[in-house]
């Protein structure tokens, strides 16, 4: 199976990384492309809670429903999104550090042999930096700015 990891740190105590990294709709404030995430009923955040998303990347739009499969604060949570390039499941960890966290993030792909073709050649050379940046901005997002001197 195709598998992307990535990981930074961050300088936010682990449970204001964690709001972020569930809060699905707010994956636009920090996502690498532009995306539009909304629940698809109003039941609580927990595990079986669906979305619907729509991403641009490289001027082509792709639609996906999101299932949350892990809802563990502040450490574990992890959806699935199923889109026409196949099924990936997102896996975040987050963990206490002496600086404040370190998120992980692990995306697996069940990919048919067509897709997993399409991955190697297109999809491989645009998720893991499209991954990485995701991260940096989620850790510029939470990293308070410094204020300059007066």
């Amino acid at each position: 199976m195709p598998t992307i990891r990535v990981s930074a740190e961050v300088h936010a105590d682990p449970a204001t990384v964690y709001g972020e990294v569930s809060d699905l709709p707010g994956h636009a404030r920090w996502a690498a492309d532009p995306i539009e995430v909304v629940p698809v009923d109003d039941t609580a955040l927990g595990v079986g809670k669906r979305f619907r998303s729509t991403a641009t990347s490289k001027g082509t739009s792709f639609t996906a429903d999101l299932v949350v499969t892990e809802h563990t604060p502040p450490r574990r949570f992890a959806f699935t999104a199923v889109d026409a390039t196949g099924c990936y499941q997102h896996t975040f960890v987050v963990e206490p550090t002496s600086a404040g966290s370190k998120v992980s993030r692990t995306v697996v792909g069940e990919l048919t042999p067509a897709q997993r073709l399409l991955f190697a050649l297109v999809y491989l050379p645009v998720k893991k930096p499209n991954a990485r940046l995701a991260l940096r901005r989620l850790k510029a997002h939470l990293e308070p700015t410094p204020s300059p001197d007066r």
